[in-house]
């Protein structure tokens, strides 16, 4: 609540200066920016503290269809182009992939996992659905329940530096605006 609070607070004070929030493309990663946005919806002032003005920066799911991946059948079933397509890997549970450059892990989702996308798709659904962002967010959270997979950014290349990473994607989104 106190993290909401103070980037609600900044928001209304410089308006003009955008707040990333960056997550990994998994359902905890998803409703922990959901909850920024628009609160966890179990006390009573959240919807005081509306941030509207968050931009989700971090792994999406374009990203997944844009390097290789070490587990290519989970991805043709959405239609991720074969030639982007790597090797499948041996234990199949988890699977390295570089994007850019970063060094991005993926393991296929649990139970509590699934319900948490539900959960978190239950709550998005029809109140936020004019949202651009909210639309984003339930995107991918429909995107990943289709893939089973949830991704993190776990090691970088250029010896551990998320710099360039960050660079890039924060450029694309600033450009967006």
């Amino acid at each position: 609540m106190i993290t909401r609070s103070f980037l609600h607070s900044l928001s209304g004070r410089r308006p003009d200066v955008p707040v990333f929030v960056l997550v990994d493309f998994d359902p905890h990663g998803l409703n922990i920016f959901h909850c920024f946005l628009h609160g966890s919806g179990n006390v009573l002032t959240d919807s005081a503290i509306r941030n509207g003005s968050m931009r989700f920066l971090g792994i999406k799911s374009r990203h997944l269809f844009s390097i290789n991946v070490a587990n290519p059948a989970s991805l043709a079933r959405v239609g991720a182009p074969a030639e982007r397509q790597a090797s499948t890997s041996p234990s199949g549970a988890t699977a390295a992939m570089s994007a850019e450059h970063a060094q991005v892990t993926t393991s296929v989702l649990d139970t509590g996992d699934r319900k948490l996308i539900c959960h978190t798709l239950n709550r998005l659904s029809p109140s936020h659905a004019a949202d651009s962002t909210c639309a984003t967010l339930v995107q991918e959270l429909q995107v990943m329940q289709m893939l089973g997979y949830k991704a993190e950014i776990q090691a970088l290349g250029d010896g551990g530096n998320l710099e360039k990473w960050l660079d890039a994607h924060i450029g694309e989104e600033l450009h967006a605006l």
